[in-house]
């Protein structure tokens, strides 16, 4: 069964908890996946990539026996770790924690360092993370650094093995043996490279890099997108929306042209974004420059009369497949290739271009279906540091209710040269505000749905309501729910 492709334009908005305000669920670590079920209890929807489930599971084993030790006499070498810089900044454990964490890993900890401030809990947002590492320094969310509780100390010692992957330890008592790849580029802070998993396939990048320049901050990428067999698609395109801020100003537009305004959400639809920080999605547009009316990326048309134009420019990338036929199997790798910054102003400071690219299938059986999406860009603090945001999964399946408004924005404006906009598909999203129960019929068990899910009630004449999941472990099940389970679904965005 095909997803809808067209719907209601006004219903969208990120897990809303029963009280109206958004909230978001945390992952454990960016490496933390679904699967690692000891872990439910602390995760939410976000899984980082499966091709990283060993060093996950390894840091779980590693984190249990660390805190299962009533004691421990290992002796702790003076530099039992290759020197590596860290970030700067950020402090180092405490004595009280080293005289835990130090004899239990066999290991001196003396160059950790923890960081907890604003900037670095912004870091972990944008990688819906409870705290992540990048070698030596450990990067948590908000009001996830809880030193007195047994489930802080798991999550410190979680992130501790994770520095000594990255940085080669080894500890045979431990069973700690793997080494993560760790990218550091001349110039650049250490970034962990990862791979990123959605229920519709596997997202990487070619290259992700930033460059400054005077006031101009900017930055490289080539993003692939490699469909797996949940697609049946002839033709994937990627789209994505875009950010701009400048000193704290979301209403910021390429050389301050009005025109993009009239594609963004104004601040009176807005909805918080981040919590911890306030900040919220004005000025989200969908990223194409004015002249062109096609909303996926490469599309070089202009005007352009369908979504599944299979007309593109190498220089922004291609569109990609993924299908059967009579002549047997067909892939091909989806990718955006784009190089955004701001020079007309000075972003030293304070700045930021913010995107989420997501794949779409613009022909074949699937035709309007949304196979996941992903965060990345580049940001500058009131310090004036320069970083590259995190590349990370915003949705397993439909993209957040920000690029769903924008793309309700999108299908209802023209391009600069008067051409009507080619319409994006539409998702009428609600998210469950209890546990729902989703019934698969008499054959497959029935499945328990957390709050926050989101969902996309299907139209037909059924005895009970019938959602699809659109996030989450669960994408891409569809079922049916009871009337007071359907009691209990609410509007993503108001």
């Amino acid at each position: 069964m095909a997803w809808k492709r067209f719907i209601p334009k006004n219903k969208l908005i990120l897990r809303p908890s029963g009280d109206n305000k958004v909230t978001r669920e945390l992952s454990p670590c960016i490496t933390q996946t679904d699967e690692t079920l000891r872990r439910q209890r602390a995760m939410g929807n976000i899984a980082m990539g499966q091709s990283h489930d060993h060093y996950e599971k390894e840091a779980d084993q590693v984190a249990d026996q660390i805190v299962a030790m009533k004691s421990a006499d290992r002796s702790v070498p003076n530099s039992s770790i290759a020197s590596s810089k860290s970030q700067g900044g950020g402090q180092p454990l405490t004595d009280e924690q080293r005289k835990y964490f130090e004899p239990r890993f066999g290991a001196s900890l003396g160059h950790i360092r923890i960081h907890n401030y604003d900037r670095a809990q912004q870091q972990a947002y944008e990688v819906n993370a409870r705290a992540f590492t990048t070698e030596h320094d450990i990067f948590f969310a908000s009001g996830q650094y809880s030193q007195g509780t047994e489930e802080g100390k798991r999550l410190l010692a979680h992130e501790l093995t994770h520095s000594l992957q990255q940085t080669g330890y080894r500890s045979d008592a431990l069973n700690l043996r793997s080494q993560l790849r760790i990218s550091s580029m001349s110039g650049e802070r250490p970034v962990m490279q990862r791979k990123v998993d959605t229920w519709g396939g596997e997202w990487d990048t070619d290259r992700y890099t930033i460059h400054q320049s005077g006031q101009r901050r900017s930055a490289d990428i080539k993003i692939r997108f490699k469909a797996n067999n949940n697609v049946n698609a002839e033709l994937i395109g990627l789209s994505q929306t875009v950010r701009s801020i400048h000193n704290k100003n979301p209403g910021f537009y390429i050389n301050s042209d009005k025109f993009y305004k009239g594609l963004a959400i104004q601040s009176g639809d807005a909805i918080t974004v981040n919590n911890a920080t306030g900040e919220t999605d004005e000025g989200t547009r969908i990223d194409r420059v004015k002249s062109y009316n096609n909303p996926i990326y490469p599309v070089d048309t202009r005007p352009s009369t369908s979504l599944d134009d299979p007309s593109t420019s190498t220089s922004w990338g291609q569109h990609g497949y993924h299908y059967t036929d009579a002549t047997g199997p067909h892939h091909k790798d989806a990718t955006l290739i784009d190089a955004p910054g701001i020079g007309s102003v000075d972003v030293s400071k304070d700045s930021a271009q913010v995107f989420e690219t997501t794949a779409i299938a613009t022909k074949g059986r699937q035709a309007g279906m949304y196979y996941g999406s992903v965060r990345w860009g580049w940001r500058t603090d009131s310090a004036g540091n320069f970083d590259k945001i995190p590349f990370a999964k915003v949705s397993n399946g439909v993209p957040s209710s920000t690029f769903m408004k924008a793309g309700e924005l999108w299908n209802a404006s023209k391009s600069s040269t008067g051409a009507d906009t080619v319409d994006l598909p539409l998702v009428d999203v609600q998210v469950t505000t209890a546990s729902i129960t989703l019934n698969q019929g008499s054959v497959m068990p029935a499945i328990s749905l957390p709050t926050g899910t989101r969902v996309e009630v299907l139209p037909g004449p059924r005895l009970q309501t019938t959602i699809r999941v659109v996030d989450g472990s669960h994408t891409g099940l569809v079922g049916e729910i009871s009337d007071q389970d359907a009691a209990n679904l609410r509007d993503e965005r108001p």
